[in-house]
């Protein structure tokens, strides 16, 4: 998601010198980045036996199947 996001936005920000729905198209794609990143970063949790990000609602890691994946 990231990756495709990068690249449409370049795409926006260079169209969007022409195009004023363009300026748009990489306002709103900076708006879910901004919402988006911290919640990847500050919010969801590592597993401690795998490494995968999970939502901190889950009881047990959906990847390796871990019940106490959050335990410090």
């Amino acid at each position: 998601m990231l990756k495709t996001g990068s690249i449409l936005f370049i795409i926006s920000l260079i169209l969007g010198f022409k195009f004023k729905i363009f300026q748009l198209i990489a306002l709103i794609i900076v708006a879910v980045y901004a919402l988006v990143i911290p919640y990847y970063f500050l919010i969801m949790k590592t597993c401690r036996n795998c490494g995968v990000k999970n939502p901190p609602f889950k009881e047990v890691c959906p990847v390796c199947g871990e019940k106490d994946w959050k335990r410090r």
